[in-house]
């Protein structure tokens, strides 16, 4: 029996891929957190070719830290969170940026330097940033 298991190849890809039917691209917990506390979040280079929808709602979703970390004495104080200012996403794949780039009322930087973002979206920038 061991031996017919042993014959048999495996998807070297197994566990990697993503069905259609999942989400868009994760950002790592790490820096969602660390961007909620200094209000920058660097996803330059990550191959992206689109904005995970946790990053335009990152002051607006309660984070998943919320349910394990109730204490008032803690060190990290989820609710103390910092609006996001400055979001660096050049050297990706987008080529169009969602309008939930509106939820982010404080952000003052955006860098979309490299991308090859399509004429359609100028018009979700266009007044961005102006009061």
């Amino acid at each position: 029996m061991a031996a017919a298991r042993r014959g048999r190849v495996g998807d070297p890809r197994a566990g990697f891929r993503r069905d259609a039917g999942e989400p868009g691209p994760a950002v790592p917990q790490g820096l969602i957190r660390a961007a909620r506390k200094n209000g920058q979040l660097n996803l330059a280079g990550r191959d992206l070719s689109e904005v995970p929808a946790n990053v335009w709602r990152i002051n607006l979703d309660i984070p998943e830290e919320a349910h394990q970390n109730l204490s008032f004495g803690a060190a990290d104080r989820w609710w103390e969170q910092t609006d996001l200012t400055k979001l660096i996403l050049a050297s990706n794949k987008l080529q169009c940026l969602s309008e939930d780039v509106r939820l982010l009322p404080a952000l003052t930087v955006l860098d979309v330097s490299k991308e090859h973002l399509l004429s359609d979206c100028a018009c979700i920038l266009e007044g961005w940033g102006k009061d």
